[in-house]
């Protein structure tokens, strides 16, 4: 279900860019780039289970994506401050786990390993003199594990390679050092609630006779640069 956060980011986007397809149609005031960019991500990650068992009880398995992100945006600009567009990128990640000592049920996952992330979105926002300010939406995202860092299927003679994928939402901030230079700092966040593993979608949260799984929820933050052309 869409919550109430991200219905009003959506609309945010889609009636810029609503609106500024209305305003190209009617003037001549916009100009479209292609701005493809490099970012370094850290983005921490949490995912946590109940157990219901003579109480309930919470464990919280966590640990830090880093690492290289490169992709591109299509930005148009309107009457030199409107700015809208689409955007797409992949990220390389290394996966390090940090238990919570507390309120960890297993303890046994591999400290690092690697993992990717693809993810496609849409954003609106404004440009003033060399500050840019943009909100986005990403409907589009995927981050693929190459081990396993939740109990779900323990025991069991799997493939440890997983996947999740859900939606997000940002907002970034930007300076134009050069006419063709930017420096981003970004923020986003994402709830994923699909989980594929063993050739087999579950949707998140899911329950087994004495455990609800809960989505993977992730906060990232970001610097960049990028060129326009």
């Amino acid at each position: 279900m869409i919550n109430l956060r991200t219905t009003f980011l959506l609309t945010i986007c889609f009636h810029s860019l609503i609106y500024s397809s209305v305003a190209f149609s009617n003037n001549a005031k916009n100009n479209f780039y292609f701005e493809p960019f490099f970012k370094v991500d850290y983005q921490i990650w949490q995912n946590d289970q109940q157990e219901e068992d003579n109480g309930t009880y919470t464990y919280k398995f966590r640990g830090l994506y880093y690492g290289p992100r490169i992709g591109a945006k299509v930005l148009g600009i309107y009457n030199s401050w409107l700015v809208y567009g689409f955007e797409g990128s992949y990220s390389y990640y290394f996966n390090t786990y940090s238990p919570d000592p507390d309120e960890t049920k297993d303890d046994s996952f591999k400290a690092d390993s690697n993992s990717t992330q693809t993810q496609f979105g849409i954003f609106t926002g404004f440009q003033y003199n060399r500050f840019g300010l943009k909100l986005q939406y990403i409907p589009l995202t995927s981050i693929e594990n190459n081990d396993k860092y939740t109990t779900f299927k323990d025991g069991e003679n799997i493939d440890p390679k997983n996947s999740y994928s859900g939606t997000g939402f940002g907002v970034g901030i930007s300076y134009v050092y050069r006419p063709k230079v930017n420096f981003y700092l970004e923020y986003q966040a994402f709830t994923l609630n699909k989980f594929t593993i063993d050739g087999q979608e579950y949707e998140l949260p899911t329950n087994t006779s004495t455990m609800t799984f809960k989505e993977l929820t992730t906060t990232k933050y970001s610097l960049g640069i990028s060129m326009i052309f």
